[in-house]
């Protein structure tokens, strides 16, 4: 609406460009900047949150993502962002708690259970992590190619709380959406290899997932 919003969104996509281009403290003064002129500009918040975050200042990544308002319609990207940061400060709780705020508000939203399964999965807490990843696909109203990590991350769950029956087919569902994941190969191969099934198949995937990220 005036000069000092465009500049404010110069300044923006200027810190946009320089993120994560091994100039991230250039970027977040770029992003200061923006918020200079434009103090209620919510992307860049975001935007400076993330990178504060990356950076190890937490707290201050928290204050920025916390200062969007519900009705700003970057409002639960910037929850979805102030949940992870939480959850690496160890605050995990607290950022599950956030999630299912957010679940009461938008029940047809799949993403906050991605996020809860994340979130409990790297707390070994496999049987809520398999629940919420299974709430979230049954949400998902159409198959995608990224649906690959849903199916990876559940399939890890079961393997991990001694369920092979259920794990194997996640991880070949999750090799039919992305067939040349390393990281699906690599686990479904050491998989079967421990338990010495499949064993040329095992050998192939390991092959594969080491010629794709040695």
């Amino acid at each position: 609406t005036n000069a000092s919003d465009g500049l404010a969104e110069a300044l923006f996509d200027i810190s946009q460009a320089l993120k994560n281009d091994l100039t991230d403290e250039l970027a977040i003064i770029f992003a200061r900047l923006s918020l200079y002129m434009r103090p209620d500009f919510a992307p860049a918040d975001i935007l400076l949150g993330e990178m504060l975050d990356q950076s190890g200042k937490h707290h201050q990544a928290i204050a920025h993502f916390s200062k969007i308002k519900a009705k700003s319609a970057y409002f639960l990207f910037a929850q979805f962002s102030l949940a992870t940061t939480l959850n690496n400060i160890e605050k995990t709780e607290e950022a599950v708690v956030l999630l299912k705020n957010i679940i009461k508000n938008n029940p047809r939203d799949y993403r906050p259970y991605i996020y809860i399964g994340d979130f409990k999965r790297s707390l070994k807490e496999w049987d809520d992590a398999i629940k919420a990843y299974s709430r979230a696909l049954q949400l998902k109203t159409s198959a995608e190619k990224s649906d690959w990590i849903l199916y990876y991350s559940r399939g890890i769950a079961y393997e991990q709380s001694k369920n092979w029956s259920q794990a194997e087919p996640d991880f070949l569902r999750a090799l039919e959406l992305s067939p040349n994941q390393p990281f699906v190969m690599n686990y479904l191969g050491y998989a079967w290899a421990e338990q010495g099934i499949r064993l040329a198949e095992a050998n192939d995937l390991i092959v594969k997932a080491v010629e794709q990220r040695p």
